[in-house]
């Protein structure tokens, strides 16, 4: 049973969150109403009043009759007043979904299966390709390293030519990268790396910054969808298929491209465990 505790928690798909534990517990509660119900009366009456003098000669009676009357006309209306206060569960149903999994909960070093939950935690680095490509684009950063002197040579400036086709480089990377991996960001970890979706993070790109600098573990909970350098990914092979007039795996092409050109520059690292992810959150205990 995991332990009830605060947790930080900067990223949440609610939707993979709601149908695992749907799946899981056979339906799912949202949400709890307790009802709190009380009864009011009313009573609303109409009266008419008045005097009769007079005579009733009639065979039941034959005397002066002389009589106050009153006419009422009452009713009894209750009404059922009731408070309805909603519980809702919201950021809990992690607590509950991690409590669900359990021991079934595999950790990085078990080397789940794919399609297996996946509980990651360890040191971490960011990688956001649109964040990148905003900053280096343009000449803004160009313009304002020309102002700042060198640090080895203040009859210079910090914008140089190495800067130049390093920062060249860098904008295409990240133009690629964009295209390649669209409204994401990536997590990585040592044997993992964590395919997040940009409009599931409670923070903007900015305040993600702090973050990076932190020296807390993050947790992130997950869904191993595959290993890099699957055989299927080789883009060796596909190449060759496509040579060959066989473009049955071509639907491959642009994640095998991006998981090889990843590799390549270090950012994925062959055998990492490929996560979708479900929560990222720091423990604060």
């Amino acid at each position: 049973m995991v332990k009830s505790e605060y947790k930080e928690i900067i990223y949440l798909d609610q939707v993979e969150l709601t149908s695992a534990l749907a799946q899981l517990q056979g339906g799912l509660k949202e949400s709890l109403t307790a009802t709190d119900s009380n009864t009011k009366a009313t009573t609303e009456g109409d009266s008419i009043g008045g005097k009769m003098d007079g005579k009733l000669d009639t065979i039941i009676a034959k005397a002066a009759l002389g009589a106050n009357w009153n006419m009422s006309n009452q009713k009894q209306n209750s009404e059922s007043v009731s408070q309805a206060m909603n519980i809702v569960f919201k950021d809990y149903q992690l607590e509950r979904l991690l409590s669900e999994l359990g021991d079934d909960l595999a950790e990085l070093d078990d080397f789940p299966e794919e399609g297996s939950f996946v509980l990651a935690q360890g040191e971490f680095k960011m990688l956001d390709f649109k964040s990148i490509g905003t900053l280096v684009s343009g000449n803004t950063l160009k313009n304002l390293m020309r102002k700042i002197p060198d640090a080895d040579d203040p009859q210079k400036t910090s914008w140089n030519k190495p800067a130049e086709e390093g920062f060249k480089l860098l904008g295409s990377l990240a133009e690629l990268g964009i295209k390649m991996l669209p409204d994401t960001m990536m997590v990585l970890l040592p044997g993992a790396t964590v395919y997040a979706q940009n409009s599931n993070f409670r923070l903007s790109s900015g305040q993600i910054g702090p973050l990076l600098a932190s020296e807390r573990e993050i947790n992130i909970l997950g869904v191993v969808e595959s290993y890099a350098g699957a055989s299927k990914m080789d883009m060796t092979t596909l190449s060759e298929g496509f040579s060959k007039g066989d473009f049955s795996n071509v639907g491959s092409f642009v994640s095998s491209l991006s998981e090889n050109l990843l590799t390549a520059l270090g950012v994925i690292k062959y055998g990492n465990q490929l996560i979708k992810p479900i929560a990222i959150y720091f423990k604060n205990n």
